[in-house]
């Protein structure tokens, strides 16, 4: 795979995703003000758009002078950890913790820092990496949430399949006993409109925008694919895209948040960083200088 190549299915990615994700932000924002939502509301989920992409666009620009490429997972995961694990330090709503405060905002741990775990580990990484992965999985267990942990181990699954082979099918029996222990634990928390209710709220005023809104999101969640011509990206762009379509699947049942559409700002930085991430840790292993990114 040349230079050139890489480049343009780095590019080609970015410009998939960003325009996208912001046809699916503006058709949630646009629902929200349509349902007299106050605009300090709806806003904010354009503006955390306009910042990760610029946050992205840099990891990407700059991304061969980091630490992207095979140690970024050994950097990476410990700080994903430590998130996962600082939401236990306050009482959480109604015994779940999945959230970190910053002021008055609410972040989503899980769905902030997962997109880009799953887009630095590479069949390459080390087994130290793949611990860390498990142990995120029993973490989002605790928290719990379903949501999360089924779309992290899709992901999962298909990374331990690249890097160990058919014994790698092993952390699909792990997922499975965290889902269990996920299960066993209560979720009380209702349903909010503007969060996991958004399509049925664009639905309301307007069909075809909810149409081309949940269309958005699959586009999204698939564009990592474009960077199936290199393959030493090809499994961490198969694992991302699973992620971003479980996500989207695990709403269906209206208990968990609609990605980049519903209210939700950990959502849109997340996906964007993961997105930016893969870029960028294709362009580190094949050496290609980032312009025009």
């Amino acid at each position: 795979m040349t230079t050139l190549s890489t480049a343009e299915a780095g590019r080609r990615v970015l410009l998939v995703f960003a325009t996208a994700a912001f046809l699916a932000v503006a058709a949630g924002a646009w629902g929200m003000s349509q349902s007299d939502l106050p605009p300090s509301l709806w806003l904010r989920n354009l503006l955390a758009w306009f910042i990760a992409g610029m946050t992205g666009l840099g990891m990407v620009r700059w991304g061969r002078f980091s630490l992207w490429g095979k140690p970024a997972s050994l950097v990476i995961i410990p700080i994903s950890l430590v998130l996962l694990m600082a939401c236990f330090a306050s009482a959480g709503q109604a015994g779940v913790h999945r959230w970190l405060g910053i002021g008055p905002i609410q972040f989503n741990a899980a769905a902030l820092i997962l997109p880009v775990v799953i887009a630095t580990t590479r069949r390459d990484s080390h087994l130290i990496a793949f611990i860390g992965l498990a142990l995120l999985s029993i973490l989002l267990a605790i928290q719990p949430d379903a949501s999360q942990l089924g779309a992290f181990g899709v992901a999962f699954v298909v990374l331990c399949v690249s890097k160990f082979g058919v014994k790698g099918w092993a952390a699909a029996l792990w997922c499975l006993a965290a889902a269990i222990i996920c299960l066993s634990r209560a979720d009380p928390l209702q349903a909010v409109g503007h969060v996991e209710g958004i399509a049925s709220m664009v639905w309301a005023h307007q069909p075809a925008i909810a149409v081309l809104m949940v269309a958005a999101i699959v586009m999204a969640a698939l564009s990592p694919l474009a960077l199936w011509p290199v393959r030493e990206a090809r499994t961490s762009a198969v694992a991302l895209s699973l992620y971003g379509l479980v996500s989207l699947l695990a709403c269906l049942s209206g208990k968990f948040p609609v990605p980049l559409a519903g209210y939700g700002l950990s959502y849109v930085i997340g996906w964007w960083w993961g997105v930016a991430a893969l870029v960028a840790s294709a362009k580190r292993t094949d050496g290609a200088a980032p312009s025009g990114c």
